[in-house]
């Protein structure tokens, strides 16, 4: 679907992918109104990835409210990257900016940036931090990548580039493009992190420019997201998944840097440099990753990921930094993996809490983190006498109880000791 009443060429496009969260693209496009009173066309572009509920009918019905809508629909559900290529594919705007259906841009930013790329046409793309936010009370919560000052960069300058991102941790994921010449480089990587592949092409087309005012926000903590218990954040699932891709799209900017350089290959000293900066970067990832997950309440992930970063802990004072959040997450790790363990055990109908010191406590945990999982407290006496005792997954701080529990013919599988689910995701002991 387009919508196009006038010729004027459209300065600015919008672009959108989204897959089954209808509420989250009925609410990013009426953040968008603000297009309609800028002075200049402003095109929204949608690219649903073969979405199953009412995201068609909702993206085509918000879009009747912008003069300026194209809408698409994939044939089936590509990956979450090709869908973000695929809606800015259809953007016919002079400048590009893609937006993800739970976060929102900052107008005045935006507008300041594309003022300064109207007047600097060397530039390709323009990057800037975004701001995270929590929307539920309306606070900023710092930046991904803070800078001090805005930096430009040619083909020429492709170390400096490479040495830049190690430095201030970039991710150069959300920026303002020049549709014409970025659709030359607007490909999808197949094993790589596709921002630090698509920068550093770009720089065969014109300056890659990062600044310090953000005009994205990304959403750490929505309501419609945590109304939608059965969709993972897509940050979550990105840091959770693309720790090779870090590292490739790293080596693959390493090895830009070098052909811009004139040189077929780094001498020893410099590969082993090279090579250490690119695993700083994933340590420092793997770090980011673990507050990610546990922001988002998956603990299980949150201790795999500072187990890795064990591994690769330099000072005294890093392990202690893991051993603190250790702590605030293996009590939750260890409720989520016996929520998980109740979803598949068969025949289960209930969790039964057995002789627990805090009950109350851990019900409320379950509440929090398996909010799907119906939970009982009851003493061992009690769960002796239930005729039900096969249909139940029981929880107990208790050898003595789990043995008593055995003994009236409750399967091993079906009883869990509190203690040794937590063991699981001890790291430091």
């Amino acid at each position: 679907m387009n919508n196009h009443p006038s010729s004027a060429p459209i300065l600015l496009s919008i672009c959108i992918p989204t897959y089954n969260r209808q509420r989250q693209l009925a609410h990013a496009l009426e953040s968008l109104r603000w297009t309609l009173d800028v002075g200049f066309p402003v095109e929204i572009t949608v690219s649903n990835n073969a979405s199953t509920d009412e995201t068609e009918r909702v993206a085509l019905e918000k879009g009747a409210l912008f003069p300026h809508f194209r809408y698409a629909r994939q044939h089936r559900t590509v990956e979450a990257d090709i869908n973000i290529i695929a809606a800015m594919r259809l953007a016919s705007g002079k400048y590009c900016i893609w937006m993800a259906d739970d976060d929102y841009l900052i107008p005045a930013s935006l507008l300041a940036e594309i003022e300064y790329l109207n007047q600097h046409e060397d530039i390709i793309v323009s990057h800037a931090s975004p701001q995270m936010w929590n929307d539920v009370t309306q606070t900023e919560c710092g930046l991904v990548y803070p800078l001090e000052e805005a930096v430009e960069f040619s083909r020429i300058q492709s170390a400096e580039l490479f040495n830049f991102i190690f430095a201030k941790r970039v991710f150069p994921e959300w920026g303002l493009y020049r549709t014409e010449q970025y659709m030359k480089v607007l490909f999808e990587p197949h094993a790589l992190y596709f921002p630090f592949v698509w920068t550093f092409r770009a720089l065969a087309y014109g300056r890659v420019r990062f600044h310090t005012t953000p005009n994205y926000r990304v959403v750490l903590h929505n309501a419609l997201k945590h109304q939608d218990l059965n969709q993972e954040n897509q940050g979550l699932v990105q840091v959770k998944t693309f720790m090779d891709k870090y590292r490739g799209g790293m080596e693959f900017a390493a090895s830009m840097a070098l052909c811009a350089a004139g040189l077929a290959e780094f001498n020893p000293d410099n590969r082993n440099v090279v090579l250490d900066m690119i695993n700083d970067f994933v340590v420092g990832r793997i770090s980011v990753a673990a507050r990610i997950a546990q922001h988002h309440g998956n603990f299980i992930a949150a201790s795999e990921f500072l187990r890795r970063q064990l591994l690769w802990a330099k000072t005294e004072a890093d392990r202690a930094m893991i051993r603190q959040l250790e702590e605030e997450v293996v009590a939750g790790a260890a409720v989520q993996a016996v929520g998980e363990l109740f979803g598949i055990t068969a025949g289960a109908k209930r969790l039964v809490l057995c002789e627990m010191a805090d009950p109350t406590g851990i019900q409320f945990r379950f509440h929090q983190l398996a909010p799907n999982v119906p939970t009982a407290i009851c003493s061992v006496s009690v769960a002796l006498c239930e005729t039900d005792r096969q249909d139940c997954l029981y929880l107990t701080e208790q050898e003595a109880v789990r043995q008593a529990l055995r003994a009236s013919g409750v399967p091993i599988g079906k009883i869990v000791l509190y203690s040794e689910a937590v063991a699981m995701f001890r790291i430091t002991a």
